[in-house]
């Protein structure tokens, strides 16, 4: 039910869940004692479903061209809503959990959703100020609350991991994403729409690499800090991030003539 988008892919639905997987099994083993079996499975399956029949535009663009989906979400989450609609259509004909009590069916599938809309980007920041609080000695309770909002902080993480691998992989991301929002901007285009700021262009190296850095600096940069500091284990995560933003730092260096200031000194 993946689309053959250039990003927002079967492939990335996968790394989602891989990156959720691998964290739970072997990064940081420890966060798996803060759900129950049960959350860990719907977990995994939110993760693999968080993008499922994405079309390759933002939210905005859903919202500005008045798509079916969001009228029918009324621009509300628009794609996260989709996605776990989708999600949900999926386990009814395909119904992984027929073994679970419908009570508890009914506690998870609340849970994979909720999951599913934490990866909306437009609760980024207010789920980053929700970590900031935390103590790396007892950063959760085994609270509801508690555990659903470490859901909601790992499917997210999973979700913004691209830039955390090495950076050939990192950069195969980013190639992805960047021709995603190329086309976007050309469908823009092509309907009179006012054209998103940050991904237009994108066919400037300089441009496309300060973009990249803007995105590095404003938001992922401040959530994988939290993160590695709740879970230090995941340190690498960050310093990953950290060699990438070099690397996209030095080819705007490269690419930026020098000013007669620059000359000069």
């Amino acid at each position: 039910m993946y689309r053959e988008n250039p990003f927002h892919n079967w492939y990335h639905g996968f790394s989602v869940l891989h990156f959720t997987y691998i964290t739970l099994k072997t990064l940081a083993p420890e966060m798996a004692s803060y759900l129950n079996p049960a959350e860990v499975m719907g977990l995994l399956v939110a993760s693999l479903c968080h993008d499922v029949d994405h079309p390759g535009f933002n939210n905005t663009y859903e919202i500005v061209t008045e798509s079916e989906r969001a009228i029918k979400y009324n621009d509300i989450s628009v794609l996260e809503n989709h996605h776990s609609y989708v999600m949900l259509m999926i386990l009814r004909q395909y119904d992984i959990f027929k073994n679970f009590e419908r009570l508890n069916y009914r506690a998870v599938k609340k849970f994979m959703v909720n999951s599913v809309l934490a990866t909306d980007m437009s609760v980024h920041f207010s789920t980053c100020s929700s970590l900031d609080s935390r103590s790396p000695e007892a950063p959760f309770t085994k609270s509801d609350a508690d555990r659903q909002l470490f859901s909601n902080m790992l499917i997210h993480s999973s979700d913004l991991s691209a830039q955390t691998f090495v950076t050939n992989v990192a950069l195969e991301w980013e190639s992805r994403i960047t021709t995603e929002f190329m086309h976007q901007v050309e469908c823009e285009k092509k309907a009179g729409l006012e054209v998103t700021k940050m991904m237009n262009n994108l066919d400037d190296i300089v441009i496309r690499n300060k973009s990249q850095l803007g995105f590095i600096d404003y938001m992922l940069l401040p959530w994988w800090k939290n993160v590695s500091r709740l879970f230090p284990s995941l340190t690498p995560c960050l310093d990953n991030l950290l060699l990438n933003r070099q690397h996209y730092a030095q080819i705007v260096q490269q690419h930026t003539a020098p000013t007669q200031e620059d000359k000069s000194a």
